[in-house]
């Protein structure tokens, strides 16, 4: 976002936007990416408290955190390309 001077790609910022996080419905906007990546510091840990407490087995439980890591962070790298590639979340 810093280095393009701008959060959309393929468009100007300020278009058409989803509502209330305003992401572009008409290009690609890396805010989603950002904004996925960041909330990964809350999602991962509560998730890791939960599986914590309903599962026993230490092993168990490392295996589907980094899972759930694994996963999470293809959701987001996915969703970036995707954003890179001047391709909105959710077309209007």
């Amino acid at each position: 976002m810093i280095s393009n001077g701008q959060h959309a790609v393929g468009v100007a910022d300020g278009g058409a936007g989803l509502p209330f996080v305003n992401w572009s419905t008409t290009g690609g906007d890396v805010r989603i990416g950002h904004f996925l990546g960041l909330h990964s510091l809350q999602i991962i840990p509560l998730l890791a408290y939960w599986i914590k407490e309903k599962i026993s087995s230490l092993s168990t439980q490392k295996l589907l955190v980094v899972i759930i890591a694994g996963v999470y962070a293809l959701i987001v790298n996915l969703l970036t390309t995707q954003a890179l590639a001047g391709i909105p979340l959710i077309n209007s």
